[in-house]
């Protein structure tokens, strides 16, 4: 024997009527907002295609620097793809990061950076020199700076340099009279 079967009625859906328009969907929350993640990420990608993309890497990197200001990798990284081409735009791009105190180790390879780049291409003049040593050697300690004094010192010119790092290194004055006696020593002063 046969069992009847239920029907179910299924009902069209609404149409809108002319006295009642249908709604448009509403968007579910909040637009998502600019990142700098995607801007590296594609960055990173383009670089490494190379070409013609690197200029379009480079003004994303740009963005990125200009949205977090605190990502190290965009600075190293656009700086490394420039070093070169122009190693003084390096250190342009090196310098634009907004450091703090108290230094860190990230900040002391940017530090290091600056300066190896400066001393490699001989901008001893460049004012960006003293202040990088400086940091560089309160982050690392005076032996990182060794070779470069060493460079600085067999010019006979750059004396007064010299001095302001090893100074600013340990917090002291020039004129502090155990750094005059260093000084002496040295032949700075």
């Amino acid at each position: 024997m046969q069992t009847p079967t239920a029907k179910t009625v299924v009902k069209p859906p609404a149409t809108p009527t002319p006295d009642k328009p249908a709604e448009p969907e509403k968007a579910s929350g909040a637009l998502n907002k600019a990142t700098y993640h995607p801007r590296l990420g594609l960055a990173r990608v383009l670089m490494r295609k190379g070409g013609d993309d690197i200029s379009e890497a480079h003004k994303l990197y740009e963005e990125v620097i200009s949205m977090a200001p605190t990502i190290y990798d965009a600075y190293i990284e656009l700086a490394d793809s420039l070093v070169k081409l122009d190693a003084v735009k390096a250190v342009d791009i090196y310098s634009k990061y907004p450091f703090e105190e108290p230094l860190t180790f990230d900040d002391a390879y940017l530090h290091g950076e600056i300066v190896r780049l400066l001393m490699k291409n001989g901008k001893f003049e460049d004012p960006r020199l003293g202040p990088s040593m400086i940091s560089l050697g309160k982050v690392m300690g005076l032996t990182v700076l060794e070779k470069h004094v060493d460079t600085l010192d067999k010019t006979f010119k750059y004396s007064k340099l010299l001095m302001e790092v090893y100074a600013g290194v340990h917090g002291k004055s020039i004129d502090d009279p155990d750094l005059k006696q260093f000084f002496k020593f040295k032949c700075w002063l």
